[in-house]
């Protein structure tokens, strides 16, 4: 956020999509990406203490905390379902997919096995249709107790290849006594 406040919201995400096309499939260095970026945007390496930020611990001195409606909207939904309040369907109707995932990643690990079928329906989940939004949906849900999630679970690891979205589900699944059954001949079913 520091170096899009140098050079606008416009050319940073400009400097974004040149990037993304010119390394297209290719690892870099840190050394590229900055000798790019000094190429590219300049006036970044004059304002902002760019080699602080990238080789340094911890925040530089005078950083500012990043601002996000978006983000605070779901601190504020989170928090009231912590005191006990659960998000309306007009709360969260309106939210990004970003918005949704933040969420899904702020609920508690277990929560009340009513309240998984009942975020499913408010969130619109199958709106989104997202491999990595179920992902953390599914392990919360195992780990609620919601066993009729079950069949939906194993459809899901069976369609889904990547470790990234579920091994959070086999974890639920082994971290539970009433799954831990359900995981093994699950795992050898889609291993391979």
């Amino acid at each position: 956020q520091e170096c899009e406040r140098v050079v606008g919201r416009k050319r940073f995400a400009a400097f974004i999509q040149k990037y993304k096309k010119r390394f297209k499939f290719q690892s870099i260095t840190t050394e590229m990406f900055l000798d790019f970026m000094k190429a590219e945007l300049p006036e970044v390496f004059e304002k902002v203490e760019v080699r602080q930020w990238v080789y340094e611990p911890g925040m530089p001195a005078g950083w500012r905390q990043p601002q996000s409606h978006l983000y605070e909207d779901v601190q504020a939904v989170l928090q009231a379902y912590q005191r006990g309040a659960r998000p309306t369907r007009a709360q969260v109707e309106n939210w990004r997919g970003d918005q949704v995932k933040s969420f899904l990643q702020g609920l508690p690990a277990s929560i009340p096995v009513n309240d998984c079928p009942y975020f499913e329906k408010t969130l619109n989940l199958e709106k989104w249709n997202d491999a990595a939004y179920y992902s953390f949906f599914y392990a919360t849900c195992i780990a609620s107790g919601y066993r009729q999630i079950l069949p939906r679970v194993e459809a899901y690891a069976e369609k889904i290849g990547r470790m990234l979205y579920i091994l959070p589900i086999f974890r639920a699944l082994i971290q539970t006594d009433w799954s831990r059954a359900h995981a093994r001949p699950l795992f050898e079913r889609v291993k391979s």
